[in-house]
């Protein structure tokens, strides 16, 4: 994936497209993703995936889905490697926490250096 994106965890933790891949990523515990996308020709914006039951990569949109059951078998049942991360429900101030982070954070924090 060429794009930018957050995956945000149950624990408080998140990982960032400037410091993992995709394929080395927790697979557990998936609260939310932020990521940035193209939602005119040229015009970029950030959006927040959060609520489902699994997420998975797109390579042909840059873009990172959620879905349920069936949207998982549908994913699935595409040719190539594939990648899922399992969502989690939490208690409401978690779900709260990890969302305002999410909001909160700038790419320049997220992609800034972690040491």
């Amino acid at each position: 994936m060429n794009s930018r994106w957050a995956i945000y965890y149950d624990d408080g933790g998140w990982e960032c497209h400037a410091w993992i891949k995709p394929i080395d990523l927790a697979k557990l515990g998936v609260v939310s993703i932020r990521q940035e996308v193209e939602l005119a020709p040229g015009h970029m914006d950030v959006i927040h995936v959060n609520g489902f039951d699994f997420y998975w990569p797109n390579d042909l949109d840059n873009r990172w889905w959620g879905g349920d059951l069936f949207g998982l078998w549908d994913y699935l049942t595409q040719p190539g490697a594939k990648i899922v991360l399992f969502g989690r429900s939490v208690p409401r101030t978690v779900w709260d926490q990890v969302l305002e982070m999410a909001k909160r954070h700038t790419w320049a924090e997220l992609e800034g250096d972690r040491g």
